[in-house]
């Protein structure tokens, strides 16, 4: 067996070593990240009926998982039974909030609401990173809705989907 060379020289034992020992040390971070799985709940609200902007509860995504520091990217669609009527702010953004709760204590995103369409609400950029505990919870807030074009009743259901996110339920009551 001919020996390991490089540009015609013969690589030492330190060489090896060193490049073993290289790979070792940065393996972790060569590897793939856990993945942060996210469950969708609701806190529900009593709204009228015949509302056209009734505020309904906060929708939850409770995530847990990931690696301890990781850095997260995302894009977050909100879709409705029915038309989102909230008011429109100076920059054509509904003024919904989303907060983040990474354990101490739940901050505004930088990302704003876009709708998409009448009942499609988009939240684009959303960027955060992982805490030691591996907990996050993001909520969405101050939604307003047209009630009055649903059968009285019936609970509202509010489908989510995420591009960076694992979703373990995408619907929301």
């Amino acid at each position: 067996m001919a020996p390991l060379t490089r540009n015609g020289k013969r690589l030492t034992g330190l060489n090896l070593s060193f490049i073993f020992c290289f790979l070792f040390l940065y393996s972790g971070t060569l590897s793939a990240q856990s993945p942060l799985l996210c469950s969708t709940s609701a806190t529900n609200l009593d709204v009228r009926a015949e509302g056209l902007a009734e505020p309904i509860g906060s929708i939850l995504l409770n995530c847990t998982g990931g690696t301890a520091g990781q850095t997260i990217a995302t894009n977050l669609t909100v879709t409705f039974p029915t038309a989102v009527t909230n008011r429109i702010n100076s920059a054509g953004n509904p003024d919904t909030v989303l907060t983040v709760d990474t354990g101490s204590g739940p901050v505004v995103t930088g990302s704003p609401a876009v709708l998409l369409s009448s009942n499609t609400l988009a939240i684009n950029g959303l960027a955060g990173t992982v805490p030691a505990t591996r907990a996050l919870v993001f909520r969405l807030t101050n939604v307003r809705l047209a009630m009055a074009t649903l059968s009285p009743g019936v609970p509202v259901a509010v489908n989510l989907s995420s591009t960076g996110l694992s979703l373990t339920t995408a619907t929301a009551l």
